[in-house]
Order: structure tokens, then C-alpha cells, then sequence
């Protein structure tokens, strides 16, 4: 795909595939070896670079990625999110029992990051998980004429490939 940045100042032009670490465009691509190298798992700060104005760690930052895996949580929460109660508490202990889609059930992903207004607020990240549900639900009602109005689809016996 074809990336084009804004670094310091200058507007800058490279094709790199979409799942690589912003890291290697700026090091590799662009030769601009300032940014440097740590651990590798974004946690020492070495890799550090500004993006819209927010820190991130650039080792770690591949705009796709941040936006698929809030697809894949917002589908598992449309499909099998459910609260238990009982005797007044819920049921759940944390995210260790949470089932998820498996990548099996998950259906093929293409995320396109277009150019949007500098003069608005925007970004990428959570913003594509809370239309999930609601996406989902209307198309099964484009589909099939049936509106569903709860979740989990599961309930409504719809459940993922």
C-alpha cells in the first residue's frame, strides 16, 4: 500500500505492505534512523514517535492491526457476550473464561485506512468496535427481514461461521 507521512514537516511517500511496524517505514524505508530499536514488545519507549499527536511505540504499530482486533472483539461480543447472574452476582471471573471467536469462525478482514479531514477529530483504534454489533444486526435484517433488537446473536440461534 501506498503510505505517505508527515515527518517533521515533510511530506514523505513509501510503499510498504500494511502489517509493517510503523518502526520499519520510518528506519528502513525512509532512512531516518533516529528512531531506534529496543525491546521489541513496546515496552522500553526506545521506538517512541508522536502519530496525530499521541505517543506510541512505533515497534508495535500497525494501524491495521489495532483496528481488526477491535473487529474481533466487537463479532465475539455480537455473537457469544453474555452477563450472567445468579443470587445476585455475576457469574464471569475475568477475561480468562471470556470465550472468543475462534479464527476459524472469524470471517476474512480488509481494512482500508482512508485519508480523513486534519481539521477533525479522528483517529484509528476503538472507534470501529462500537458499529460492529449494530453492522452486523442490520445486515441480517437486509438479509432476512428479521430485526433483531438483543444480543448475543447466539440467543437468536445465529451463530458464526
Amino acid at each position: 500500500m501506498q503510505l505517505t507521512l508527515n515527518v517533521n514537516g515533510e511530506a514523505r511517500s513509501v510503499e510498504v505492505d500494511e502489517d509493517t511496524p510503523l518502526l520499519w517505514v520510518i528506519r528502513d524505508d525512509l532512512a531516518l534512523t533516529g528512531t531506534k530499536f529496543g525491546c521489541g514488545i513496546a515496552q522500553c519507549g526506545a521506538c517512541t514517535v508522536h502519530v496525530d499527536g499521541q505517543a506510541v511505540r512505533a515497534c508495535s504499530f500497525p494501524a491495521t492491526a489495532v483496528m481488526e482486533s477491535s473487529i474481533v472483539y466487537g463479532l465475539t461480543a455480537a455473537f457469544l457476550g453474555r452477563v450472567s447472574v445468579a443470587n445476585g452476582a455475576i457469574q464471569e471471573g475475568n477475561f480468562d473464561t471470556y470465550k472468543m471467536l475462534s479464527l476459524a469462525q472469524m470471517p476474512s478482514i480488509q481494512t482500508v485506512i482512508i485519508e480523513s479531514d486534519p481539521n477533525k477529530p479522528g483517529g484509528i483504534g476503538e472507534p470501529d468496535l462500537p458499529p460492529i454489533a449494530p453492522a452486523l444486526t442490520n445486515a441480517i435484517f437486509a438479509a432476512t427481514g428479521k430485526r433483531l433488537r438483543s444480543l448475543p446473536l447466539s440467543a437468536h440461534g445465529i451463530e458464526p461461521a
